[in-house]
């Protein structure tokens, strides 16, 4: 049977933390292996992570020395991977006990396929849950409808089931906003994502907003401290000065997997998702995002 890895990011994450590793050693799949980062948490998280490690042999606990952002947690631990298959699971979330299983079945029934992904429900700060009808399966369409089916603000997909070679094949942007958006857009040039219904997936809505999350918390974008000194009313205004990182990010990370013509569709796909961005931000609110790690 494939061999599965889940790599969890955590900083300072005690509060949800021990409910989430529980539920990634409670899958009813039994070949798996998690790989925990610990970005330099300053809490309880240490402790946490030791105790479950000494009960569990299961677990490959790994300690920071250096704050490596958010987005470059994830990827230490895409890197460290091994195995068939990996998965990211954030500290706050949580998973139907044959999550695992059944997004593997996905994966072995689907060898075009790179990633998995199940349905996903999302926790309220008040603990409400609702299902999110979210549509990710890009079976049946070329590259350039699998591109434009990509080209979107929110990957509940990056949270399904990767297949490990080809994750490793993808860049990972520092991009001040949308950092998902490069990675996502090459992985679709690599195949497809099939959507596995049932396979369930607990997602707890952060409490900060996506763009103050992350422009003040990654050290791979020296400015985003000083954006976080902006008074309140201007941050959200911030990232249309990340709008060209965003469009050259996103054409490099698909040029280096599909060509030269794949990375300037993906680009121009970006220009068109960013001027809808700009008429939402001109006219209404930013919407919000959930950050993770």
């Amino acid at each position: 049977m494939p061999q599965v890895t889940l790599g969890l990011p955590v900083r300072n994450g005690a509060a949800l933390l021990d409910k989430a590793i529980t539920a990634a050693l409670a899958q009813d799949y039994p070949h798996i292996t998690l790989l925990i980062s610990d970005n330099c948490s300053t809490d309880a998280t240490p402790d946490i992570c030791a105790r479950h490690a000494a009960a569990d042999p299961r677990i490959r606990y790994h300690r920071q020395t250096r704050d490596l952002g958010a987005i470059g947690n994830f990827e230490w631990l895409a890197r460290q991977a091994d195995g068939d298959y990996f998965m990211w699971v954030a500290h706050d979330d949580t998973r139907a006990p044959d999550c695992v299983s059944q997004l593997v079945a996905g994966l072995i029934a689907h060898p075009e396929a790179i990633i998995a992904y199940g349905d996903v429900e999302e926790i309220a700060l008040d603990g409400s849950r609702r299902m999110i009808p979210f549509d990710g399966d890009t079976r049946g369409l070329g590259l350039a409808g699998r591109l434009r089916k990509t080209a979107q603000p929110q990957f509940f997909q990056t949270y399904g089931m990767w297949r490990r070679a080809a994750l490793q094949r993808l860049s990972f942007g520092a991009t001040a906003w949308g950092q998902e958006v490069p990675m996502m857009m090459a992985a679709a040039c690599l195949g497809e994502v099939v959507h596995v219904p049932g396979a369930v997936l607990h997602y707890r809505v952060n409490p900060k907003p996506y763009w103050q999350l992350r422009m003040s918390r990654d050290d791979a974008l020296p400015w985003g401290a000083l954006i976080a000194k902006l008074p309140r009313a201007v941050q959200p205004f911030a990232p249309r000065f990340a709008m060209s990182r965003l469009v050259w990010g996103t054409f490099g990370a698909v040029r280096r997997v599909a060509g030269l013509r794949a990375g300037l569709y993906a680009g121009w796909l970006m220009i068109l998702w960013l001027g809808r961005q700009i008429r939402v931000w001109t006219f209404g609110r930013l919407p919000a995002r959930r950050g993770k790690g």
